[in-house]
């Protein structure tokens, strides 16, 4: 597969439209004489491309921006905090490196926020765990003992991940979410590729379940994503003329995989994914932050946030030179 590489002045518009949000809300500029900071409460992001919300139209577009518009009408003053790399895996969260970085890891990133604010954050979402087998898989083949060895992986290291964020906050509010296959849209290229869609959904069903069931023993919630995308309705359909399968209209219509074989959600996947997180989301929250330590994030995050999505994209582009058809 093939992605478009966005340019860097897009990525830095995308950052500054991302702090748009959060100065739209009270962030102090930093001026002399400006009143001090209100005290405030914190979004945190992490995971893969899907959380950093390449290919969204526009940040507010992305289901991060979704989230964060609608959380900030019931908490006042919320934050948005965003570590997410695109490429990452469950190994590169945990061992690194951080986006635009050589050193530290994401979840370090994480867990030292949740850490210096304890008690202060509303939110944590989480997407992460499908380039673990991502890359096992194309439109025309899947590479079963691949499929294997990336599944052990995420069993063994999401446990830690969700672990180490819990640790740093306890009864900090995560949400996860599962996937949906992008590889349906094989079927469109005649009996082989039907065949690779069918066992691709098969592939999906079973991490999504392995998902789940690491989410719910670590008391963590999770976004039915692939519900969303109507994975497992094979009911019929149309796109583009043709008759086809639900799940496979809905991948071509949620995606651009059927176009530009681009595996990321557009804007209508993205609000589809913030649909799913919807009803795990806090209705209100009541962290009492410091105002010391409140000032002190804000200037951090606000620092954070740009270097993150600039960083971010930055690393997607690179890694899609090595290999194309990553989260």
């Amino acid at each position: 597969m093939r992605f478009s590489a966005r340019p860097l002045s897009k990525l830095a518009l995308a950052a500054a439209l991302l702090l748009g949000l959060a100065a739209g809300t009270g962030l102090p500029a930093g001026a002399a004489g400006a009143p001090p900071a209100p005290a405030r409460s914190y979004y945190l992001v992490l995971g893969d491309s899907i959380a950093f919300g390449f290919e969204a139209s526009v940040p507010a577009k992305s289901y991060v921006g979704i989230l964060f518009n609608q959380e900030l009408k019931q908490i006042p003053g919320l934050f948005p905090i965003s570590y997410a790399c695109g490429g990452a895996t469950t190994a590169s969260m945990i061992d690194g490196p951080a986006c635009g970085s050589t050193t530290g890891s994401q979840l370090a990133q994480a867990e030292s926020f949740l850490r210096g604010q304890r008690g202060e954050v509303a939110l944590v979402t989480l997407t992460i765990g499908i380039n673990d087998i991502d890359g096992c898989m194309t439109v025309t083949t899947i590479i079963e003992p691949c499929v294997a060895k990336g599944e052990a992986l995420a069993a063994r290291q999401l446990p830690q991940i969700l672990s180490g964020l819990s640790a740093a906050d306890p009864g900090v509010r995560i949400v996860g979410m599962n996937y949906y296959d992008p590889y349906l849209a094989a079927w469109l290229s005649g009996p082989a590729g039907q065949a690779v869609a069918a066992r691709s959904l098969t592939v999906f069903t079973a991490f999504n379940a392995q998902l789940a069931a690491i989410y719910r023993q670590h008391g963590v919630r999770t976004a039915d994503v692939a519900g969303r995308f109507a994975s497992s309705d094979s009911s019929t359909a149309s796109y583009a003329g043709r008759t086809v399968p639900r799940n496979v209209a809905e991948i071509c219509t949620m995606t651009s995989m059927c176009t530009r074989a681009d595996i990321h959600p557009n804007d209508l996947g993205y609000a589809a994914i913030a649909q799913a997180y919807t009803p795990f989301l806090p209705t209100r929250f009541t962290g009492t932050p410091t105002a010391d330590t409140t000032r002190k994030w804000i200037a951090a995050g606000a620092l954070a946030a740009v270097v993150v999505v600039i960083a971010g994209g930055v690393t997607m582009r690179r890694r899609r030179t090595r290999r194309s058809h990553h989260y």
